[in-house]
C-alpha cells in the first residue's frame, strides 16, 4: 500500500495525516480518501487508516467460498523437472516452505519469514522444505472487463452469482474478461546487486578485546562489507542461509570458516572485490581495494551463472534456491527519499568544515545528501546539513555561513 501524507498533524506530534491510501492489490475500492482532503485538511486519522486496512483483512474470512469474487493468486502449479518426471509444486509469489529449515541443518529457514495457520483461511503450515500440501493463499478481488472497456468491480456474490454496483455488465456491454493483480513492494527487498554480507567495524574507543580487533584489523579502502551503514552491510545470508550449508553465517564461525564463506558470497557480488582484511580475519596489506567491474544483475534468474557463464556456487545455488528466494530477493530496489512517517530520511557521513578538505567520497556524499531549492534549481548544502563542531555535543553545532564554534539552543538544529 503506498501512503501519501499532507502536512496535518495526525495528533502524535511527529507525523503527518494520510491523504490517501492507494493499493497495490486489486479491490473494488483501490483508493482511500476522504472526500475534498487536502495535504492541509481533512486527512485519515490513524484510526481511520487502521479501519480500512481492517475492513480488508475482516472481508478475506469466507473468500474462498466466493469463487467469482476473489482469486489467490498464490496458487500452486504442478512443474517437472528436467531431469525428473515427478512434478513439483511452484508459487508464483512466494514459497511458503521458506520458512521451514531443511532436517539435519543442513539449510535454514529465511530469516525473519514465517506465518500462522490461521492468518487467512486455507493456509497450511510446512513440515518440511518438500512439503507439497504447505499453502499460503493470498486471496485479492477480481476486476471484470466490460465490452466498452470499462471496469466492473464486484461487490459480493448472492447465491453463488457475483454482484455489481452502479458499474454494472448488461445485455450490450457484457463481461469479456476479468483480471486481478499483486504488487510486489521491490524496495522491502533485499538487492543482490547492492547487498553482502556486514562485518562489523567501528573507531575503536576502550581496550576491550573487540576494540582491539578493530584497531588491529582496519578495514582496506573499498572494502565496503566494513563500510558502517553502507549497502555491502545488508546481509544476504539472511535469505542465502536457506539455500545452503555454506550460506549461513553466524558469530560462532572461526576466522578461517568465516573467510571461506564471505569469499563465496563476494564471488556472487558483482561490484565488491574481495581481500583487504578478508572479512576482518587478518590484518589488511593491501590499502586499496580495486572494485569489480562484473555485469548488475538484471534478474534474479543471473544469480545462478557468473559472467563466463560458470555456475556461481555449483551444488548449492540452483533454481528450486531461486523460487525459495524470489520474494525476497530483487536486483532493482530504488526507495523513494522520505520514510513511512512522511520524514526525511538521514545521511550521516563525516565531512570536514573546510570544503578542501573533502575527499572523493566525501563530496559524493555532501551531494547525495542535499537538496535543490523550493521551485527548482542548484543544490545547496547549507539548508540541509546540521553540522557538529563538538562531536559528543547536542548544541554546540556549526552551521554553514555562521562564526564556526557558534552555540545553538537545544532543539534549534530540529527548527531548521
Amino acid at each position: 500500500m503506498i501512503r501519501v501524507y499532507g502536512v496535518e498533524d495526525d495528533g502524535s506530534g511527529f507525523r503527518s495525516k494520510a491523504t490517501a491510501l492507494y493499493k497495490l492489490y486489486s479491490d473494488d475500492t483501490m483508493v482511500v480518501a476522504k472526500a475534498g482532503a487536502t495535504p492541509k485538511t481533512g486527512g485519515l486519522t490513524p484510526v481511520e487508516v487502521k479501519g480500512a486496512l481492517e475492513s480488508d483483512v475482516s472481508d478475506l474470512v469466507d473468500w474462498n467460498t466466493k469463487a467469482g469474487l476473489y482469486v489467490d493468486l498464490n496458487e500452486p502449479v504442478p512443474v517437472t523437472s528436467a531431469t525428473s518426471t515427478t512434478p513439483e509444486w511452484e508459487f508464483p509469489i512466494v514459497d511458503p516452505r521458506a520458512m521451514q529449515p531443511e532436517t539435519g541443518g543442513q539449510t535454514l529457514a529465511v530469516d525473519g519469514f514465517s506465518y500462522a495457520a490461521n492468518g487467512v483461511p486455507g493456509a497450511i503450515l510446512p513440515t518440511s522444505r518438500t512439503d507439497a500440501n504447505a499453502r499460503l493463499p493470498l486471496p485479492v478481488k477480481w476486476l471484470y472487463i466490460l465490452q466498452d472497456g470499462s471496469i466492473a468491480p464486484p461487490t459480493g456474490v448472492n447465491s453463488g452469482k457475483v454482484t455489481f454496483g452502479t458499474a454494472a455488465p448488461t445485455a450490450l456491454n457484457p463481461i469479456v474478461g476479468r483480471v486481478a493483480f499483486w504488487t510486489d513492494d521491490e524496495t522491502s527487498k533485499v538487492n543482490i546487486n547492492t547487498a553482502l554480507e556486514g562485518v562489523p567495524w567501528l573507531t575503536p574507543h576502550t581496550t576491550s578485546p573487540r576494540d582491539v580487533n578493530y584497531a588491529k584489523y582496519m578495514p582496506a579502502r573499498n572494502e565496503f562489507t566494513r563500510y558502517p551503514g553502507h549497502p555491502a552491510q545488508t546481509c544476504l545470508s539472511t535469505v542465502f542461509q536457506a539455500f545452503g550449508p555454506s550460506f549461513i553465517i553466524s558469530p560462532s564461525l572461526t576466522p578461517e570458516t568465516l573467510a571461506q564463506r564471505m569469499e563465496k558470497l563476494h564471488r556472487i557480488s558483482p561490484r565488491y572485490a574481495w581481500g583487504g582484511t578478508y572479512a576482518g580475519t587478518q590484518k589488511a596489506t593491501t590499502a586499496i581495494l580495486e572494485n569489480k567491474k562484473d555485469r548488475l544483475y538484471a534478474t534474479l534468474d543471473e544469480l545462478v551463472y557468473d559472467r563466463n557463464r560458470v555456475l556461481n556456487a555449483q551444488g548449492e545455488l540452483d533454481g528450486r534456491d531461486l523460487a525459495i528466494g524470489k520474494f525476497f530477493l530483487t536486483t532493482n530496489s530504488r526507495t523513494p527519499e522520505l520514510t513511512l512517517f512522511n520524514k526525511p530520511k538521514v545521511n550521516l557521513w563525516p565531512v570536514s568544515q573546510n570544503t578542501k578538505e573533502r575527499n572523493e567520497m566525501d563530496r559524493l556524499m555532501v551531494m547525495l545528501g542535499s537538496g535543490g531549492v523550493e521551485g527548482g534549481g542548484a543544490r545547496t548544502e547549507a539548508g540541509l546539513f546540521n553540522a557538529r563542531r563538538t562531536p559528543r555535543s547536542l548544541t554546540a553545532l556549526w552551521v554553514p555561513g555562521t562564526r564556526p564554534g557558534r552555540t545553538l539552543p537545544p532543539g534549534a538544529a530540529m527548527r531548521r
